[in-house]
């Protein structure tokens, strides 16, 4: 027989192993998020215990608190389907993919609003929280001005377009669902929420592309210095 066939069993059954071991431990942290009443509760050896693995399993597995808490937000934003924003992002009609963009938010506030609540709250007293809020708040802050851009034709992103895109993050924060949701429904509060956006879009994004015309003609206009 092989010696190779035993040895492959045996490495794909460590890596469905790991896997089971990553989602038991991601279950746990999730849930000691969700039901701590206070940020220090959150720790390595609160989950270790929770998941009944070890310490050092979760440290292998996630490299530390910090590394646990994105590969949780990550769980999160894949179930709402924003694990793959790049290829959203990108595809070909920039106006629908705003709409799904927006859609996925509200998928996203909608299915994980308490652990989004939680994880917001302990950003404000916790470093390693604080900077997992910071740094999805920058990839959406990104997105958005990306998204402006392409559907005001592209090029070099302007202070306008960077303006009208920080306008539609103001929009797309669980605070806005939870009052929308709160006097209508969630599937509704989708629908009103990629309306106010698009209302935004139209009305302010008018003024940003004759802005950057105006920039832009001006930019040509001015004589070289020599």
């Amino acid at each position: 027989m092989n010696k190779a066939v035993p040895r492959a069993y045996a490495q794909l059954g460590r890596q469905v192993q790991a896997g089971m071991t990553r989602m038991l431990v991601l279950r746990a942290a999730r849930d000691l998020v969700v039901e701590s009443t206070q940020a220090a509760a959150f720790t390595l050896d609160a989950v270790a215990a929770r998941a009944g693995v070890s310490r050092a399993t979760v440290f292998n597995l996630f490299g530390g608190k910090a590394g646990l808490l994105n590969a949780l937000f990550d769980e999160m934003s894949h179930r709402a389907g924003l694990m793959d924003v790049d290829a959203l992002l990108t595809q070909d009609d920039a106006r629908r993919a705003l709409g799904e963009y927006v859609r996925a938010f509200a998928d996203f506030y909608a299915s994980e609003h308490a652990l989004l609540k939680k994880l917001r709250a302990y950003a404000a007293l916790d470093a390693d929280f604080a900077r997992l809020v910071e740094g999805r708040e920058d990839k959406r802050t990104a997105g958005l001005e990306f998204l402006v851009n392409r559907l005001q034709g592209g090029g070099r992103v302007t202070l306008a377009q960077k303006r009208l895109a920080a306008k539609l993050k103001a929009l797309l924060v669980l605070e806005v669902f939870e009052m929308l949701a709160a006097s209508l429904t969630v599937a509704k509060a989708g629908e009103a929420l990629m309306e106010m956006v698009v209302s935004v879009l139209d009305r302010d994004g008018r003024r940003v592309v004759r802005a950057t015309r105006a920039a832009a003609h001006g930019c040509a206009a001015r004589p070289v210095p020599s």
